[in-house]
């Protein structure tokens, strides 16, 4: 199937040459493979390779193209480029914001993947804005049970051992570990992630 025939199911608009999303579509699989079995710089080349053709075929706000970025920023930040997985991460919560608003659980999961980044440049207080934006956000929407919220809360609570405020860090674990039922969630959401050998960063 070409780009052309594409576009009335997809809404993608015409390109510039005719690519095919079904070779955007392995380039983007065979990144992921890479990615979960180790190889990261060749993850990078064709999630790379996969994220410019979605965008330059479909838009940057296309959720094709928005997860490839977000792969790739994850791609970056495991290589240390810490630049380009900010610029990345940083286009992706831009773009998923337009999409999806800033409350969008798509939304959130953007606005974490660049405050780990900034954790990793050291940039804890901007860091904390985040996951802290991030947890009571998803609080409130999700409720404090929920697998989400437990892992934004553990995420302070790093942010804190980071910082050797072991006492708030220590409060931070002790909450999120008070609640069973998102205990259980995190447990059979580990164990899920281990056997697909899918990352949750």
């Amino acid at each position: 199937m070409t780009i052309y025939d594409a576009t009335t199911v997809d809404g993608c608009e015409p390109p510039a040459r005719p690519l095919h999303l079904q070779t955007l579509e392995a380039a983007y699989k065979l990144g992921i493979d890479y990615h979960d079995k180790g190889n990261i710089l060749a993850a990078e080349s064709h999630l790379l390779r996969a994220s410019k053709g979605y965008e330059e075929t479909c838009g940057l706000h296309d959720s094709k193209t928005l997860d490839a970025l977000e792969y790739l920023g994850i791609t970056y930040r495991k290589l240390v480029k810490l630049n380009e997985a900010e610029t990345t991460h940083k286009r992706v919560v831009e773009a998923r914001t337009a999409v999806s608003g800033p409350d969008h659980t798509t939304t959130l999961v953007a606005w974490n993947r660049l405050a780990m980044v900034y954790r990793a440049q050291g940039r804890l207080d901007e860091a904390e804005e985040i996951y802290r934006r991030v947890w009571e956000t998803l609080d409130k929407t999700l409720g404090s049970n929920d697998e989400a919220t437990l892992r934004a809360s553990i995420s302070l609570g790093n942010i804190a051992f980071n910082r050797k405020s072991f006492t708030e860090a220590g409060e931070m674990y002790a909450s999120a570990l008070s609640r069973p039922l998102a205990i259980w969630q995190l447990c059979a959401s580990i164990k899920n992630d281990t056997q697909k050998q899918r990352p949750y960063s």
